[in-house]
């Protein structure tokens, strides 16, 4: 079983971004119900490994924070492209919140996909589209937008491969600090 740290969506945004699945041939879409933002990616995790994330977890101090997804694009090199995706807008408590992650996970020595951290949420995988279709769809949606929604928490998600797609299961939710407005 994989693992990794993440945000869940709001139902209403699943449903508009799956709005958005269509338009490209040659390419698997994500089913909407596994639309989600990956923080740090994990891979395999052992029970001792599992334990030490989830104690971790108690350490985290994040404010609850709003976001807004912005703009479509996608992942390749030259004329491939490997995966569509939906932006977020730059937020602060967003960055704030991935470096917090993945610093306590360097520090515990927990491994993690240490790549730069870029927030988006994959609408499709495994695009073997050329690349005049996929500008054509990335054109046509460039002015997407979401409206803001609350991000009140965190989870762990574990990540089962199937022969339709992998499927997401929340392990464990750590909730985000609530600040009093004045």
């Amino acid at each position: 079983m994989r693992y990794f740290v993440g945000l869940d969506l709001p139902e209403d945004l699943k449903a508009r971004l799956a709005s958005l699945q269509s338009g490209v041939p040659q390419t698997r879409w994500v089913d909407a119900q596994g639309f989600h933002l990956t923080l740090a990616f994990l891979g395999e995790l052992d029970g001792f490994e599992f334990d030490k994330v989830a104690k971790l977890f108690g350490t985290l101090t994040s404010p609850a924070f709003q976001l807004r997804l912005a703009g479509l694009d996608r992942f390749g090199n030259g004329r491939k492209t490997r995966v569509i995706w939906a932006g977020v807008e730059p937020n602060p408590c967003l960055e704030t919140l991935s470096t917090q992650l993945r610093t306590k996970l360097s520090f515990n020595a927990i491994n993690f996909d240490h790549r730069k951290f870029s927030p988006h949420v994959t609408l499709s995988r495994h695009c073997t589209a050329k690349l005049d279709k996929v500008a054509e769809y990335l054109g046509a949606n460039a002015g997407f937008m979401s409206s803001f929604f609350d991000v009140s928490e965190f989870h762990l998600f574990s990540s089962h491969l199937t022969s339709s797609g992998a499927f997401y299961r929340k392990e464990l939710t750590v909730p985000l600090q609530q600040l009093m407005a004045d």
